[in-house]
């Protein structure tokens, strides 16, 4: 729901489900970066998107008064 309202990027890749550049302009997300280091001797950098305080109140309020609504129909249809 949060990638079909625009709070999160829906397309396929590395920044699938990475914040939006307004979401973050917002300070409804936090990005954490950590180090992975393989047996191989190479690391990668694995990104987790973390909602902030601001950004849990900010869903919540809208979730309430009904702005942001989940579409059943859509989350059904993935579901199956």
């Amino acid at each position: 729901m949060l990638r079909r309202r625009g709070y999160l990027i829906a397309r396929e890749g590395s920044d699938r489900n990475a914040p939006t550049q307004r979401a973050m302009e917002l300070g409804l997300f936090q990005v954490k970066e950590t180090v992975v280091c393989h047996s191989d001797g190479h690391t990668t950098v694995s990104r987790t998107p973390k909602v902030t305080g601001r950004g849990q109140q900010y869903f919540i309020e809208r979730f309430l008064d009904g702005r942001l609504t989940p579409d059943l129909a859509d989350d059904e249809g993935a579901a199956a």
